[in-house]
């Protein structure tokens, strides 16, 4: 056997022989799931060392902690006390610096402070990120050693504010105090800068990670943590025994994002994964309830605790914060302050605990508990009531999954905010202690860094929106069926069918925008013009006249509230117009138009450097056809006169069209336009108001 290890020995040498040491240097006494040493395995593990291994660095790599001959910083902020050039990688890992000051402080915002003492534990986290905020405040800076001593110094009113890291997470029963601002920042990698290559490997497999990814990598190594720390302790040992399930509790509604939310038949929010990831520690199945038979409650509320019930549960540190709002009707006023709430009638949310703060808050208030977010919003519509007050993230939510936008607003933000954390009942100590130890690996303002899990999802169908769209496709059929019937009586030929096609689909395109008419009519003159100059047959030339015009065919399926919305889209209605051109093209498909139908309507939004939609296209890869009618679209709709635009000149069109060749254009076609300039400026100026039938027809329509 010892020959074995012999020859192995040998082998790992020859293999290391000529590679230099990478010393990883790890911070001292920080052991968490981003970065610990596993006793067992006699090695480090966590986030840090997965994403080093994923770099996949030529040179050997030892894990130790910070000394004189560190070449890469584990944990780093941008300012290190060695005062070594580095070159600093940032991590998504967040964490949060709070600023406090005491509870009847008059400072509620540090943007309204021009100068203020500022008390800050000895290694500055925080401080910095105060200073590069907020440049033109006079900042005292007061060192301390720890939070008790700085405690000591705001009672005392020796400084004005204290600096925290987590503050939440070591004082969530304290309400002594008050929060004026949470700001987060993130950790770095630092890296010797004669180390390029290795800064650029490390910097490279961060970027190729995306958010999801990156959940994922957090979601395994606090799993791995959590069991490694937690194996063979008598609290792990008696929860493993005593239960064969484990029920959490989430609240009645349906959708409370970003708590939980079903979609798709998938349940998904942050109570979901955090029973999931505690299932996998503990290798207990979880299940999740809506009733009071529960282990674990998953949203209880650990701030404003009053009287008995603080007896009743213990809570571990808050997981998630949430900012207090009001919504009212639409129509209504808003609010600044609490004090602005005395003498209405509100509804909160049983579960919240916003009924004893709202006690202590305001005077002559009639509080209405309801059981769910959505009964209230059901309940504020139908009644005389003013404001429903709850969480800012929930209620938005919630008006949007129950498409009250046009409805309801938020009325007011108050600075207060509400912790959520878990909590288990006093009696059942071992889950308790097992469930407060894995609570800090849950924090969200830790652990997730843009995820979707923190985004207003929209989980409900909006029939009313659906119907909106069916009624102008149901027209268009209908006219389609008598089309069909006409051609048929007639015994007319497929070619004369795919003619009457275009012209129903344009009718069917006009019925969802007004100004479409001119501006097909105008698109099919351009074409001419390209189609002469480039010596195109006959057939050719017919055939991107004819099918120019149906560019854009898709909109039909579009919402005319967006197309002819009068402010900017923003990104969520900007992709939904966008997905016109796969409408039509999908459409051209089964009506078998042709490929150069096709490439048009799909294409025509392609740009030439390869920026545009839906497939990026760049250079000759875009069919001649999509850049011709890419270019005229864009003439023509900068000509027009539009909800959102004014009308732009021709000379001004002009030189935008220039400027864009080779970047939105191919600058052969931009060449023949700027050579052929007054033709376009002459079909503008003679059409601009074009008779159709179908015009008629939507003026007759709109009319009733």
């Amino acid at each position: 056997m010892k020959y074995i290890f012999y020859y192995i020995y040998i082998i790992t040498s020859i293999l290391c022989m000529g590679k230099e040491t990478i010393n990883i240097g790890v911070p001292f006494n920080q052991n968490d799931m981003y970065l610990y040493k596993n006793l067992e395995l006699g090695k480090y593990k966590g986030v840090y060392v997965d994403i080093i291994s994923k770099s996949k660095l030529k040179k050997n790599i030892d894990f130790k902690i910070i000394n004189n001959d560190t070449d890469i910083f584990l944990r780093t902020l941008k300012k290190n006390k060695e005062n070594i050039e580095l070159n600093y990688i940032k991590m998504p890992i967040i964490y949060k610096i709070s600023v406090i000051a005491k509870k009847d402080s008059s400072i509620n915002s540090m943007g309204n402070v021009k100068s203020l003492k500022v008390a800050y534990i000895n290694d500055k986290q925080g401080l910095n990120q105060i200073k590069e905020r907020y440049p033109e405040s006079e900042i005292v800076k007061v060192e301390v050693n720890n939070i008790k001593e700085g405690l000591e110094y705001l009672d005392k009113n020796l400084v004005d504010v204290f600096i925290v890291k987590d503050w939440h997470e070591k004082n969530r029963n304290n309400d002594d105090y008050t929060v004026v601002e949470n700001i987060k920042y993130n950790e770095y990698i630092g890296v010797k800068k004669n180390l390029d290559e290795e800064f650029n490997k490390i910097n490279k497999t961060l970027n190729s990670i995306n958010s999801e990814e990156m959940k994922e990598i957090i979601d395994k190594n606090r799993v791995e943590y959590y069991q490694y720390i937690l194996k063979d302790t008598p609290n792990y040992e008696s929860v493993k025994k005593s239960y064969k399930k484990i029920r959490i509790k989430i609240g009645e509604d349906k959708f409370l994002a970003p708590f939980y939310y079903e979609k798709e038949g998938k349940k998904e929010g942050l109570i979901i994964n955090i029973g999931r990831d505690i299932e996998e520690i503990l290798k207990i199945p979880v299940e999740f309830v809506k009733n009071d038979d529960f282990d674990i409650n998953g949203m209880a509320i650990s701030n404003f605790i009053k009287g008995k019930r603080q007896d009743l549960d213990n809570y571990t540190n808050p997981y998630y914060s949430m900012r207090i709002a009001a919504i009212n009707k639409k129509t209504s006023g808003f609010i600044d302050d609490f004090s602005d709430l005395d003498g209405t009638t509100v509804l909160v949310y049983k579960n919240s605990r916003l009924k004893e703060l709202l006690e202590t808050k305001s005077k002559n208030l009639k509080i209405i508990e309801v059981d769910t977010y959505r009964k209230g919003i059901e309940i504020l519509l139908e009644n005389n009531i003013d404001y429903f007050i709850g969480t800012l993230s929930v209620l938005t939510g919630v008006i949007s999954n129950t498409y009250n936008d046009d409805n309801l607003k938020i009325a007011g933000i108050f600075n207060d905010t509400l912790n959520v954390s878990l909590s288990v009942k006093k009696e059942n100590e071992a889950l308790w202690n097992i469930v407060d130890s894995l609570s800090e690996g849950f924090i969200v303002e830790r652990t997730i860094n843009n995820n979707k899990l923190l985004e207003n999802i929209i989980v409900e169908k909006n029939y009313k929106l659906m119907v909106k769209i069916a009624i102008p496709v149901l027209i268009f059929i209908f006219l389609l069926f008598i089309l069909l019937y006409v051609i048929n009586r007639d015994r007319k030929k497929e070619r004369d069918l795919k003619n009457s096609l275009i012209i129903i689909l344009e009718m069917a395109n006009e019925l969802n925008d007004e100004d479409t008419g001119d501006h097909i009519k105008r698109i099919g003159l351009y074409s001419k013009i390209f189609s002469e100059k480039l010596n195109f047959s006959k057939k050719i030339t017919e055939q991107i006249n004819k099918y120019s015009e149906l560019h854009d065919i898709g909109k039909m399926g579009i919402p005319s509230e967006l197309l002819n919305k009068e402010s900017k889209l923003t990104e969520e209605e900007y992709e939904v117009v966008k997905q016109h051109v796969i409408l039509g093209y999908d459409f051209m498909k089964k009506l078998n138009l042709g490929l150069m139908a096709e490439n048009i309507i799909k294409y025509h939004h392609e740009k030439w450097d390869g920026s545009g939609y839906p497939e990026k296209l760049e250079g000759e890869k875009i069919p001649l056809e999509a850049r011709i009618v890419s270019l005229i679209d864009v003439y023509d709709t900068l000509r027009q006169k539009k909800s959102y635009k004014e009308s732009f000149s021709h000379e001004k069109a002009m030189t935008i069209i220039k400027a864009e060749s080779g970047i939105s254009f191919d600058p052969k076609l931009v060449d023949i336009f700027m050579k052929n300039n007054k033709n376009f400026s002459e079909i503008f100026d003679k059409n601009k108001e074009y008779l159709r039938f179908n015009r008629e027809i939507y003026k007759i329509i709109k009319k009733k």
